[in-house]
């Protein structure tokens, strides 16, 4: 709902589906749920998947908040032989009828390898990372980022970490960070896993006049 990636994706989506009804006779009809952010959209969401079963569309496609949340749901879907179409994150224990993601693990490993440039030979580099670790996509971004850092046998300590990945966990943890790290220069590196919780966290600590 606030996290600009994920709500572009749900705009395209829907607008190829317009396009296919203005062109065709047969017609698909969408019915749209949207969870929300935080624990709170997690819930949201694994209920929706409940009240979407009941209906027993042709296919559900959704945008994971969580990939193990939804297990249930996906299960039950492929107990009544309805196809499941998951983006952006995968839901485990279950079988998912197409899995669409742009590579995650690749883009953490771009990361990386900008990081080796910026920094000199031999140093050890200070960093901490805002993560969000109930999602594929976000942990792959974290492990593809310390692979490429590794394979060009870079020394790196990882100070602390924390949660965030919409505006307001974003928000809470550059609040935090920077009580546990008020002096600029006792950090070298700060990694955050996506749009919307870094957006926030870039904000607050520009504000904080710490970068």
């Amino acid at each position: 709902m606030k996290i600009e990636g994920q709500v572009a994706m749900r705009k395209g989506f829907e607008e190829e589906v317009q396009k296919f009804n203005s062109a065709n006779t047969d017609k698909i009809s969408l019915q749209s749920f949207v969870a929300g952010e935080g624990r709170r959209g997690v819930l949201n969401q694994a209920t929706q998947m409940d009240e979407a079963l009941k209906g027993t569309p042709n296919v559900i496609v959704i945008q994971p908040t969580d990939n193990s949340a939804l297990a249930r749901g996906l299960q039950q879907a492929n107990l009544k032989g309805i196809p499941v179409i998951a983006y952006d994150q995968y839901i485990v224990n279950g079988n998912l009828a197409s899995f669409l993601s742009s590579d995650n693990y690749q883009g953490g490993r771009d990361n990386g390898d900008y990081i080796d440039k910026v920094f000199e030979k031999g140093k050890t580099i200070r960093i901490v990372v805002f993560e969000y670790p109930r999602v594929s996509s976000t942990m792959d971004r974290v492990d593809g980022f310390f692979d490429s850092l590794r394979s060009h046998d870079r020394s790196f300590k990882v100070l602390k970490r924390y949660e965030a990945v919409d505006p307001s966990s974003g928000e809470a943890a550059a609040r935090q960070f920077l009580k546990d790290f008020p002096g600029k220069g006792s950090v070298d590196l700060i990694l955050t896993v996506n749009d919307g919780g870094g957006i926030s966290i870039v904000k607050i600590l520009w504000e904080a006049v710490w970068i």
